[in-house]
């Protein structure tokens, strides 16, 4: 077996490509397979199989970023937000933001109680604890039972963080 060739050499500037060309060339693609195949030279299929090859270093280009933005993401480990009420054991909803967990309690409380004044109180110094809705009353914050929690969520399996 030879050695792993480097397709970015190969594909030197190319852009990658357009939906419109993506288009065509599935069209072509298309006709290359269904259209009738003479016995003789088929100079018809040689025509549409040389202009698509002519066109594929953007294609390449677009699936070579394609799959390096998927593997990007799937290495880096996520977190979402989870907002509930544990008090009532009611998950409300997970979110990929903290604003949009946030957004879920305070919609809810609101329904309750309209004109109450609310604040998040969280750790300043750790972004990844658990935030509190409190409703300011008088004077007073009093809990509210809706808290956002973030949840890591894994790219893989880790048998021994299983224990």
């Amino acid at each position: 077996m030879s050695a792993p060739r480097d397709l970015a050499a190969f594909l030197g500037d190319a852009r990658p490509v357009r939906d419109d060309l993506l288009a065509t060339l599935a069209e072509a693609t298309q006709k290359v397979r269904e259209h009738e195949h003479p016995t003789w030279e088929d100079l018809y299929c040689l025509n549409l199989v040389s202009y698509m090859g002519e066109r594929m270093a953007p294609v390449l280009r677009r699936l070579r970023d394609a799959e390096a933005r998927v593997s990007e993401l799937e290495a880096v480990a996520a977190t979402v937000y989870r907002a509930e009420h544990p008090d009532s054991g009611i998950t409300l909803g997970t979110y990929t933001t903290a604003a949009a967990a946030r957004e879920h309690c305070e919609s809810l409380l609101r329904r309750e109680l309209p004109t109450v004044s609310l604040d998040w109180i969280q750790d300043d110094e750790d972004e990844g604890s658990v935030a509190e809705l409190v409703a300011a009353i008088g004077e007073d914050e009093r809990p509210t039972g809706y808290v956002v929690t973030p949840v890591e969520v894994a790219s893989e399996y880790d048998e021994e963080a299983d224990e």
